[in-house]
């Protein structure tokens, strides 16, 4: 068989994906790494790495230790899969207390995203989202997938907030701090303002003239 004959067949396994939903969890262990420096390590896992690899130079990939990923591609781009489009991003499962992953559902934790579907426990970690080819994923075990729209449009803007979220200048911060503060005191409380914030899935604010140090908002 030739090597072109084993990557048709393998694209045509893989097509299996079109099956899945953004936000599915699936049973697939150690499927995310990030790539580390030998020469300057950054933690203990790459420093182990380089060092059972026995090198102190160079690029080496550190795998992160889970059993679960989440798909984070968009579910209408997992419908085809050809050679030019088969790979799709996950990111590893872990768990927190329910207190963190509830903020988390609630987008109070930027860097994860709650799974509810999974459990109350369960959240994506978001600093470590790996690009795998879609073969990666053939014959896992689903551990849950979004079981409403609302569920998984909640998800998807998750994830598009950790990546278009601004990083605000710090006088922009201290002026909004105190409404933050008073929203976060608020929140979950029997009381007026408490069941109004818990409505509140999105708050904007306009910058004018622009996003600076002189920016007033409005």
């Amino acid at each position: 068989m030739t090597q072109l004959t084993l990557i048709e067949s393998a694209l045509q396994r893989a097509a299996v994906v079109s099956s899945l939903l953004q936000g599915e969890v699936l049973g697939v262990a150690d499927a995310c790494v990030v790539l580390a420096e030998a020469s300057t390590p950054l933690s203990a896992e790459a420093a182990d790495i380089a060092v059972s690899a026995g090198t102190d130079s160079g690029l080496i990939a550190v795998p992160h230790v889970v059993d679960d990923v989440v798909l984070l591609t968009q579910t209408c781009d997992l419908q085809f899969t050809t050679a030019a489009e088969h790979r799709c991003l996950v990111a590893p499962v872990i768990h927190m207390s329910e207190q963190v992953a509830y903020e988390a559902l609630r987008g109070r934790r930027p860097g994860f995203a709650g799974l509810p579907w999974v459990g109350s426990t369960a959240v994506a970690d978001l600093s470590r989202i790996t690009t795998v080819e879609r073969s990666v994923l053939i014959g896992a075990v689903s551990r849950g997938r979004p079981r409403t729209l609302q569920e998984q449009l909640h998800f998807a803007e998750t994830i598009s907030r950790f990546f278009t979220r601004p990083a605000l200048p710090d006088p922009v911060n201290e002026v909004l701090s105190p409404f933050v503060k008073r929203i976060a005191e608020k929140h979950d409380r029997e009381s007026a303002e408490g069941r109004c914030a818990h409505k509140v899935s999105e708050l904007r604010v306009e910058a004018t003239p622009d996003v600076s140090g002189r920016a007033v908002c409005t």
